[in-house]
């Protein structure tokens, strides 16, 4: 089975490249909702209680609360990354190798954040202008520049790639430019060669 991971900065257009693929008929897991999952079991809420108490109210984790905390100091967000990352990990590895597919493809917007990459034979890296980036970003997700900016900064910078992680033989560069028509081109042609 080969896996392919889909991975890029916040707002660049990840999800709607990994519904296309789904669409063509492959399988493809996402950690946004492996997580999304996650933040509702008891025993996760208790133990972010413990780690950040204020971001839990009446039993329940107050997303915006927690996001406040973690985007603005790089400990809070790295303490959060260490209970997080290996739960949501886990269970991908769980779902992609109950997969009966030749393909399967995960969406893992923290890629190169956690070390991640090792575990997929090829990455799809989407690639936006980072203005078009911080519409989206505020736009969906009600934010304003400063908080869409702040979460943008806790991301890998691919613009910079201070890792030079483009430029490695398994990694096929999606540039989604905002033409939707040509960006699903572009992920059809890289589902043949795949």
């Amino acid at each position: 089975m080969k896996k392919i991971a889909i991975t890029g900065g916040i707002g660049s257009g990840k999800s709607t490249v990994s519904k296309w693929i789904s669409e063509a008929g492959y399988p493809v897991f996402s950690c946004d909702a492996i997580y999304a999952e996650t933040v509702n079991e008891p025993a996760y809420i208790e133990t972010l209680s413990k780690v950040f108490p204020t971001a839990v109210v009446d039993g329940k984790i107050d997303k915006k609360r927690l996001a406040s905390i973690v985007f603005s100091d790089k400990e809070a967000r790295d303490r959060l990354h260490a209970i997080a990352h290996p739960l949501v990990m886990q269970r991908l590895d769980e779902q992609m190798s109950d997969c009966q597919a030749n393909s399967v493809f995960a969406e893992v917007p923290l890629l190169y954040e956690g070390g991640f990459e090792k575990r997929f034979d090829e990455i799809i890296v989407v690639i936006r202008e980072r203005s078009a980036r911080l519409q989206t970003v505020c736009e969906r997700d009600t934010l304003d520049i400063r908080e869409a900016t702040a979460r943008m900064s806790a991301q890998y910078d691919y613009d910079k790639d201070e890792r030079g992680v483009l430029k490695k033989s398994n990694v096929r560069i999606l540039v989604n430019d905002n033409d939707l028509s040509a960006l699903k081109k572009k992920v059809l042609k890289i589902l043949e060669d795949i």
